[in-house]
C-alpha cells in the first residue's frame, strides 16, 4: 500500500511508463536495502525530494536514469509549489483566516495584475486571463500583511519587483528582488518567481516605496457607494492606475459569493477586481479566471497530512484527559450550566474542525481531588486548532474552558465521566468557588493560566515527537512566534 502512494506521485509526471517504473525500481533498491527505520526515512525523504526539489535534484535523476527524466519532473515541481500558493492565497478559508480584508493588490495594468496575502504573491496575466507565475512569500519571510510589529512592502520598478520587510516601522533584513519578465509568454505554464538578486535593505527602498504609494486610497474611505462593499470582502487599499487609452482606474479585489444555478443552497466564492472609472465614477467587474473554494484544504491529500495529536507521558490523569479530547470530542467540550443551574452539553462545530490540518488539547491542572466515586480535576481544559501553510500554523479556532473534570478510576488509568464549565457574568466566580471546595487560591490559579505560553509548549512537544519542519504559530493580528 505504501508502494502504491508513492508511485502515485508520478502520475502527473509527463514521462513514459517505463521511465517511471525504471525510476521507482532504483528508489526502491535503495530503501530496501536499508531497512532500519532512520534509514528508510532518509530514503523517503530522498524520493519525495525527486518529486518536490529543484534544480539539485537533476544530477541524481540523471545518474538513475538518464536526462530524459530532469525536465519533466522540473516542469512539475513548478506547477505543483505554483498551484498550492494559488490554492492558498484565493481560497476563501484561508483569506478569512489571516485577515479582514480580500488580498493586498500590488499593481494593475493593461496587461497584469498583482495581488499577495499571508500565503503568497500572485501575477495574473489579464491578457491570457490566467496565473502566469507566483513568489513563495514565506520561504523568504516577507509575508507580513497582518502582523503587529512586522510589514512587508513591494517596491515595483516595470518588471523588477523588490520586497522587503519593516519591523516596528522600520526597514529590517534583506531584500528579494524578482524578474516578473519571467512571467511573460509562458503559454499555459506557471513559473515559481526565484530571487534573482539580494543583500540588505536600506532606507532608500522605504523612500522609493513612498513616492509609489501615493497610487494607493483607502478602498472604503475612497468608496462613493459604501453599500457596494458592505457585505463583501475587499482589498484595504486601491490602487489608481492608468491605461494606454489614458483611463484612470482605481482597481481593488472583492471577495464575494454568488448563488449557483444548480445547488441555490450552496454559495461559490469568486474572486473579482473592481475598476471605478474616475472620470464617470462607474464600476465595472472583472472575474478572474481562477477557482476560488472555502475549504481550507492546501492541496495536501488527507493521508499525508499532519499526524493526530498524541499524548506520550506517563501521567495517567492528563493522558486520560488527552485520549478523551481524541476519542470524544463532545465529551471533552464539556457541559455548561445554564441559569437554572441545569448541565447542558456544549457542541464543537465538527464540520468546520475538519477543515484544520492541526488540532491539540490545552490542558492546565491545578488541584487533583481523589474521592471514592470520582477524581476530581481543577484546571483549565481547553482546545486549539490550527491550519498549516509553509512552516507557519495559523490559529484557526478554540474551544473549551477552565472548569472541573470527573474522572473515574479503571485498570489502565483513568477515564473522562465529564467536564463541567462555570456559568458566566455574575455567577463565574460563585460556580469556580463550588468546583474548587472553595479555596480561593485554586480559583486565581485556574484563571491565572497562561494560554499562550501554554499552547507554545504543547506544539512544541507535537513538533519534536513527530520530527516535523515547522517553526512558526501566528496568531490573527500578532507577529508569528517561534515554537522552537
Amino acid at each position: 500500500m505504501e508502494d502504491n502512494r508513492w508511485k502515485q506521485a508520478f502520475g502527473g509526471i509527463a514521462l513514459s511508463e517505463d521511465d517511471k517504473e525504471e525510476l521507482w525500481n532504483q528508489l526502491e533498491r535503495r530503501i530496501t536495502r536499508h531497512p532500519g527505520r532512520r534509514h528508510a526515512m532518509r530514503a523517503a525523504a530522498v524520493l519525495a525530494a525527486v518529486v518536490i526539489a529543484g534544480i539539485g535534484t537533476t544530477l541524481m535523476i540523471d545518474a538513475m536514469t538518464g536526462s530524459r527524466l530532469a525536465n519533466a519532473l522540473g516542469i512539475w515541481k513548478t506547477e505543483k509549489d505554483s498551484q498550492e500558493i494559488v490554492q492558498t492565497v484565493t481560497d476563501y478559508y484561508y483569506i478569512e483566516l489571516d485577515s479582514v480584508y480580500a488580498p493586498e493588490v500590488i499593481e494593475c495594468s493593461d496587461t497584469r495584475i498583482i495581488f499577495a496575502n499571508s500565503f503568497g504573491l500572485v501575477v495574473y496575466d489579464r491578457k491570457r486571463e490566467q496565473v502566469a507565475g507566483t513568489i513563495d512569500l514565506q520561504k523568504i519571510q516577507c509575508n507580513y500583511f497582518n502582523a503587529d510589529t512586522l510589514q512587508t512592502r513591494f517596491l515595483l520598478m516595470d518588471d523588477q519587483l523588490t520586497v522587503y520587510n519593516l519591523s516596528k516601522k522600520k526597514v529590517s533584513g534583506k531584500y528579494y528582488v524578482f524578474d516578473l519578465n519571467q512571467c511573460k509568454d509562458r503559454g499555459d505554464g506557471i513559473i515559481a518567481l526565484e530571487t534573482v538578486k539580494t543583500g540588505p535593505a536600506s532606507g532608500q527602498l522605504e523612500k522609493k516605496w513612498k513616492v509609489q504609494a501615493k497610487s494607493r486610497i483607502s478602498t472604503w474611505e475612497d468608496h462613493s457607494r459604501k453599500e457596494e462593499l458592505s457585505d463583501k470582502m475587499y482589498s484595504e487599499y486601491s490602487i489608481q492606475w492608468e491605461t494606454g487609452d489614458h483611463i484612470r482606474y482605481r482597481s481593488y479585489l472583492v471577495a464575494e459569493g454568488t448563488e449557483e444555478i444548480e445547488a441555490p443552497a450552496e454559495k461559490k466564492h469568486q474572486l473579482m477586481m473592481y475598476h471605478r472609472r474616475l472620470d464617470t465614477n462607474k464600476t465595472t467587474k472583472e472575474g478572474l479566471n481562477i477557482q476560488v473554494d472555502k475549504t481550507g484544504k492546501n492541496g495536501v491529500p488527507a493521508e499525508e497530512g499532519l499526524p493526530a495529536y498524541r499524548y506520550q507521558g506517563k501521567d495517567l490523569v492528563r493522558k486520560a484527559l488527552s485520549d478523551c479530547f481524541a476519542s470524544d470530542l463532545s465529551r471533552y467540550e464539556g457541559k455548561r450550566r445554564n441559569r437554572k443551574g441545569e448541565e447542558m452539553q456544549i457542541e464543537p462545530d465538527r464540520e468546520d474542525l475538519e477543515k484544520r490540518d492541526l488540532s491539540v488539547p490545552l490542558i492546565d491542572i491545578v488541584d487533583i481531588k481523589k474521592g471514592k466515586k470520582y477524581t476530581k480535576v481543577c484546571g483549565t481544559f481547553r482546545w486549539a486548532s490550527y491550519s498549516l501553510s509553509g512552516n507557519t500554523l495559523y490559529e484557526a479556532g478554540e474551544g473549551g474552558g477552565i472548569g472541573v473534570a470527573y474522572l473515574q478510576k479503571t485498570a489502565e488509568g483513568y477515564k473522562v465521566k465529564k467536564i463541567l464549565h462555570p456559568r458566566d457574568g455574575g455567577l463565574l466566580a460563585g460556580d469556580l468557588k463550588e468546583f474548587c471546595g472553595g479555596n480561593g487560591k485554586l480559583v486565581s490559579e485556574m484563571l491565572e493560566c497562561d494560554l499562550r505560553k501554554l499552547s507554545r509548549n504543547v506544539l512544541k512537544e507535537y513538533v519534536k515527537q513527530n520530527d516535523l519542519d515547522i517553526h512558526y504559530v501566528k496568531q490573527f493580528g500578532w507577529d508569528p512566534e517561534k515554537i522552537w
